[in-house]
């Protein structure tokens, strides 16, 4: 197997200890090389078991499961006879791999493993952790974006004894395309603190949050509809986001996430749109895409621009916060980016009225499906 590596690779290579950490910036390679090492470990041993997962599945789906297959196609591995897509397994050198969420804490009871890896490990919860720990024999390998200011990893994991750190950035994945590596370095100047997670892989601080009061419902609940639209934000290195909101009991704002990905051509959108939204409900579309969106109306979806101007973006982010937001715990990326959503600070270390403009794809979705609402005359007083 000839892949081309980083240093996450070459570290995991070295370590001796029982749990490896891996805390990076954004695009740091962390993930990717990862699975790597996982993949050339299984060609090391047999009739091993090797657990990769993460909170939910969605994210997991489209996030380590599928660099892991894109690794083993490209690479001449794959065999389609081995993989086990109902069960999300595959067997490799006689060794299985499994795939599973970490959102309900009896799916981690009685499972038992040689190797694991916790993609995004920030997300799960300390009692899941631990009953992975204790079905984990051989080795443990942790990534995650350091976003959050305090957490379990950082006071309960990276002072054992039996566990080594390593922090990368995006200057130790030598493969970035050079206009994802500029928009990061971008953030030095826009905000120094979202720079020193994203760009630096160091501790989050506090920082002024665009949207600090909001819950994890488990579903939309049945029951009387006031409002409903999707929002669309267009992307192809950075994802593409669908999100659906739901106004319920005139105050209630309901948020779920229905598609978060990279690499979509407008064909792979209209193929998942067919499978995610109802074409009689209205979609608010970035309106920078007007070809986009003509050729996604004329696949049979009631998709419009929605209309921007001088001060729509704060406008909207105003109309969002007079909500109570729930959003349902499978809307992974949509908690990920509104705990990092925040307002630009000038040099005067002063909070402006303008969001930083990173990872906010599904934030502007949300904004724009918002809008409608707002024609609807369905925006409540202020709280």
């Amino acid at each position: 197997m000839k892949i081309k590596t980083n240093k996450v690779f070459r570290f995991l290579e070295k370590s001796t200890s029982k749990i490896t950490v891996n805390q990076g910036g954004a695009r740091s390679g962390k993930t990717y090389n990862i699975l790597i090492w996982l993949t050339k470990e299984a060609m090391r041993v047999k009739k091993k078991v090797f657990s990769i997962c993460r909170e939910a599945m969605p994210a997991l789906t489209s996030s380590a499961m599928r660099d892991f297959f894109e690794i083993h196609k490209d690479n001449g591995m794959y065999d389609k006879g081995r993989h086990n897509k109902s069960k999300n397994e595959y067997i490799f050198n006689d060794n299985l791999f499994e795939f599973f969420s970490l959102d309900d804490e009896q799916k981690v009871r009685g499972r038992k493993r040689d190797y694991l890896f916790v993609n995004e490990a920030n997300e799960c919860k300390y009692t899941i952790w631990k009953q992975l720990i204790y079905r984990t024999s051989t080795k443990i390998i942790i990534d995650y974006n350091p976003s959050d200011e305090f957490h379990w990893i950082y006071d309960k994991i990276i002072p054992r004894i039996d566990a080594d750190f390593l922090r990368t950035t995006h200057f130790d994945n030598p493969f970035l395309v050079q206009s994802i590596r500029d928009e990061i370095e971008r953030l030095k100047e826009e905000d120094p603190d979202e720079y020193r997670v994203f760009g630096l892989g160091e501790k989050g601080v506090s920082r002024e949050t665009i949207y600090p009061k909001w819950i994890i419902v488990s579903h939309i609940p049945e029951g009387k509809i006031d409002f409903e639209c999707a929002g669309l934000d267009f992307g192809f290195n950075n994802p593409s986001s669908l999100i659906r909101v739901v106004v319920m009991d005139k105050n209630n704002l309901y948020v779920d996430e229905l598609l978060h990905q990279t690499r979509m051509t407008n064909k792979d959108l209209i193929d998942r749109f067919k499978f995610l939204v109802d074409n009689r409900i209205e979609i608010k579309a970035d309106s920078a895409e007007p070809k986009t969106i003509a050729e996604i109306k004329a696949a049979g979806f009631n998709i419009k621009a929605v209309k921007k101007g001088d001060g729509s973006v704060i406008n909207g982010i105003k109309r969002v916060k007079k909500y109570n937001i729930r959003i349902t715990k499978r809307s992974v990326n949509v908690i990920k980016e509104i705990k990092n959503y925040k307002f630009k600070k000038d040099r005067n270390d002063i909070v402006t009225d303008e969001p930083i403009t990173f990872n906010d794809h599904a934030m502007d979705a949300m904004r724009y499906a918002i809008m409608k609402a707002k024609e609807n005359k369905l925006i409540p007083k202020a709280r």
